[in-house]
């Protein structure tokens, strides 16, 4: 993901860390790779009802709401701080990971809207909907090509029909 941030763009993957990175940042935040992407992403799930039952929105799929915050969560300020360390690493600025500092809203900021970005770049189109004032497509067989087909002429060399 693109994070544009400290007026640059940073680059981020937080889906592919190789095993050094992995270690260090294991290390500082006590967590494995995996709880410490969970550390800083929230959980989402659906809205409930007062009897314990999904809301629905206007599409009748369950609305989602975050459940649980990520700058919520115990360790979340290691696990920004991790990520942070681990963005410069990706790009090449090696500082140790108990060195960082850097402004954590406006740094959490960057890291949400990457997210967002990357989100929804990678949702599909949406099907389109059919015109219900346009007659709808013929259906049937495909209309014939408006050239000759070679071998497909009755009477053609290597026709099945001559």
């Amino acid at each position: 993901m693109l994070v544009r941030f400290e007026g640059r763009d940073w680059d981020l993957d937080l889906t592919d860390i190789n095993l050094k990175p992995a270690m260090v940042i294991q290390g500082y935040t006590g967590l494995t790779v995996q709880g410490f992407v969970d550390s800083i992403t929230d959980e989402i799930g659906p809205e409930l009802d007062g009897d314990g039952k999904p809301v629905l929105g206007g599409d009748g799929e369950p609305k989602l709401v975050v459940l649980v915050a990520a700058a919520d969560k115990p360790g979340f300020l290691k696990s920004l701080a991790a990520v942070y360390w681990l963005m410069k690493a990706q790009n090449g600025v090696q500082c140790p990971i108990a060195d960082v500092d850097f402004p954590i809203g406006a740094f959490s900021a960057a890291v949400g809207e990457a997210f967002e970005a990357e989100n929804a770049a990678a949702e599909p189109d949406p099907v389109p909907v059919p015109d219900p004032t346009r007659p709808a497509p013929a259906s049937g067989p495909s209309p014939e090509p408006s050239f000759p087909t070679p071998g497909l002429v009755p009477g053609e060399r290597g026709s099945p029909h001559g």
